[in-house]
């Protein structure tokens, strides 16, 4: 289900949407954090200890990335507890862009996402999640 060609999870009400591509979308009837724990037990971890982990070794303390495998290192959009929310897969973004208030995402496939968040917030979280998947998880 998780595979490297994801360009980001969007959450619902107990649903996950998972977008491949600009044509190539699905839904699941999970929970996001149901699907990464799924994921993580192949490395013997879960969603919360992989994210305890991350939070306590780079002192990252707000909008933590999760951190699954080489290819899948996600970025939380909105506030966790908020009903819809997007999970962007920081390994497939090309570019960032700033649009007024908003940020537009510029994916490998030349497909595009616009996020109501400012430009240098974005950035930082994307600046957290490169230093964590270049730095430390390269030979896995």
């Amino acid at each position: 289900m998780l595979t490297s060609d994801i360009l980001y999870l969007k959450t619902t009400n107990h649903t996950t949407i998972i977008k491949k591509s600009l044509q190539n979308e699905f839904k699941v009837d999970i929970d996001i954090y149901d699907l990464f724990d799924k994921y993580l037990l192949k490395y013997l971890t879960t969603y919360k200890g992989r994210v305890d982990a991350t939070s306590k070794v780079y002192h990252i303390k707000k909008n933590i990335p999760v951190y699954l495998d080489y290819n899948l290192v996600f970025i939380q959009i909105f506030n966790k507890k908020q009903y819809n929310n997007i999970y962007i897969n920081i390994c497939k973004i090309i570019d960032m862009i700033k649009d007024k208030d908003n940020t537009i995402i510029v994916f490998d496939d030349g497909s595009k996402i616009i996020i109501d968040k400012p430009y240098h917030i974005l950035k930082k979280y994307y600046n957290n999640s490169l230093k964590i998947n270049l730095i430390n998880f390269r030979k896995e």
